[in-house]
């Protein structure tokens, strides 16, 4: 089993053509030698957001009020919005960011892929999300590698 990291734009709606772009990019500005395995993060807005969002509505905590925000603002119920997958893609987009490409480290080389990946993400303004930890990388400080790794 490898160690994932994903890139991802913060504050932003979900695009396969964005996530196809940085797929492209990043394997423009990296060598293959690095040895690392990328792959599109990218999903459809689908019933797992909603699953999301309604983990969100049950807890009722300061996620829940913000969800509620977004409901008034597009004019949409909540039960509506809860149960629509595309108003809670964009909820959880704007939340979390959108995830654009998954890269898995290579056992062998693994800071030096890194040290590439810190780079493409600081370089492209992403942010580099480790789901090992359940947050970013802090790419000013990123360490030889990630925390967990």
């Amino acid at each position: 089993m490898g160690y994932d990291l994903t890139l991802q734009a913060d504050g932003t709606a979900r695009s396969r053509q964005r996530a196809e772009r940085t797929m492209g990019a990043l394997a423009a500005s990296v060598p293959p030698s690095t040895g690392w395995e990328p792959r599109l993060a990218f999903s459809d807005p689908g019933g797992e957001d909603c699953v999301v969002v309604e983990e969100i509505l049950e807890e009722d905590d300061d996620e829940a009020e913000l969800f509620r925000d977004l409901c008034r603002s597009r004019g949409v119920g909540l039960d509506a919005a809860a149960s629509d997958p595309v108003v809670c893609a964009a909820f959880v987009d704007q939340q979390w960011g959108a995830p654009l490409v998954t890269v898995t480290l290579p056992r062998v080389g693994a800071e030096g892929a890194f040290a590439a990946l810190v780079a493409f993400a600081k370089r492209e303004r992403l942010t580099l999300f480790d789901p090992q930890v359940g947050s970013a990388v802090d790419l000013d400080s990123p360490g030889r590698l990630p925390g967990a790794f």
